[in-house]
């Protein structure tokens, strides 16, 4: 069964895609932050839509700091985004989980 036709293996494949993301030392804090606010987000279309505004709100950050990040997970391989235009339109968001279950998560230097 693949992640979309099984709920349960989606949910493990968003975990595993949000655990990837986590440990990257080439995502800056947001980017990561934004992530785990968007793995909770993501329904059965395995997609979510939240407006960028809302986002920004919901992570007390400015719209224009949800762009870059937004563009951090979308440049490192992690996010697909569908630019939605015009007033009132949201972007869709889709987590790219081969990533998260095919690459092994790069760990971060020893202290």
């Amino acid at each position: 069964m693949t992640a979309h036709s099984d709920p349960r293996h989606f949910t493990a494949a968003k975990l595993a895609w949000q655990a990837r993301v986590i440990v990257d030392p080439d995502l800056g804090q947001l980017a990561r932050l934004l992530a785990c606010h968007l793995t909770h987000m993501f329904g059965k279309s395995h997609t979510t839509w939240p407006a960028q505004e809302t986002l920004a709100r919901a992570l007390s950050v400015t719209v224009r700091s949800i762009r870059r990040a937004t563009e951090e997970l979308v440049k490192a391989g992690y996010l697909k985004v569908r630019i939605s235009r015009g007033r009132g339109k949201a972007n869709i968001y889709t987590p790219v989980l081969s990533a998260a279950l095919v690459t092994p998560p790069r760990q971060l230097p020893a202290a």
